[in-house]
């Protein structure tokens, strides 16, 4: 359900005959920032309906000035030396670093919004070192909808 007890229905396309439907909305009722998740070890092989359909998207969303960041995830899978006594230096890695450039040109992003993350897969316990990793992308993602905020307010 979406806010107000309306549906949502992923499949049709949002227009101003959807009940709900806000011809001027607040700041409150707009994306702040919008986070695309992919695959590390899937990055060179993203079928081409997929990149037409984030290519569109992203026109929109850059129309509207919306910041966009890429969460990408299972680095570890990319680069084996990533362990989680080592994740601290995902940032260091020529392999990381390598993927990180393929998705900046791909998705037309400045490497600073390419975000890298360890997924949590078979750990037992939490670590010290992925869940730092993973809070440092939380808050640059919360950044880049604050400052998408204060520049609507400005």
């Amino acid at each position: 359900m979406q806010k107000g007890g309306n549906p949502f229905n992923p499949s049709l396309p949002i227009s101003q005959e959807i009940p709900g439907f806000k011809t001027s909305p607040q700041l409150s009722d707009k994306i702040h920032c919008v986070a695309f998740v992919m695959d590390s070890s899937t990055v060179d092989v993203l079928p081409e309906k997929v990149l037409e359909r984030i290519k569109s998207l992203q026109t929109r969303l850059n129309q509207k000035g919306v910041p966009q960041v890429v969460l990408l995830t299972k680095i570890d899978k990319v680069c084996p030396i990533i362990t989680e006594e080592s994740v601290s230096r995902v940032f260091y890695s020529p392999i990381i670093q390598e993927v990180v450039d393929r998705v900046s040109q791909i998705m037309g992003l400045p490497r600073a919004h390419i975000l890298p993350l360890k997924n949590y897969e078979s750990e037992m316990e939490l670590d010290d070192n992925v869940s730092t990793l993973a809070l440092m992308t939380l808050q640059h993602v919360l950044r880049f909808a604050d400052d998408y905020i204060h520049v609507q307010l400005s």
